[in-house]
């Protein structure tokens, strides 16, 4: 099958599935080559959280800490619960690294909030 890119941008595993499952539902697993097949069991595997409550994560994280999206993405796929978590996903960001412990317990305690 021919492929051609309709658009190229950042995603979290959430929406990869959510894509993915809706593209099966309209041509059929069987339609899927190996590519897709193995995408969807991934995100199927690690999808932390559903699409509606990642999109809500990542708004936050971009509005509230003025993150980037490719950062908030990163705490979208990975969820952290714990400061030292974030902190590594930080490390290269000059605004993120900046954020207090409080300010990182309290993004963590917010995603949770929106996880519940």
């Amino acid at each position: 099958m021919v492929r051609k890119i309709l658009d190229k941008r950042i995603i979290c595993i959430p929406e990869v599935k959510e894509i993915l499952e809706n593209l099966e539902k309209n041509i059929g697993r069987d339609a899927f080559d190996s590519f897709q097949d193995i995408t969807l069991q991934y995100a199927q595997n690690f999808a932390k959280t559903d699409e509606k409550k990642a999109m809500k994560i990542k708004k936050m994280l971009m509005q509230e800490y003025k993150l980037e999206e490719e950062y908030a993405i990163m705490v979208v796929n990975i969820l952290p619960n714990h400061i030292e978590e974030l902190r590594t996903i930080f490390e290269k960001n000059l605004t993120a690294a900046k954020l207090s412990d409080e300010d990182l317990q309290e993004m963590i305690y917010k995603i949770q909030d929106i996880l519940k």
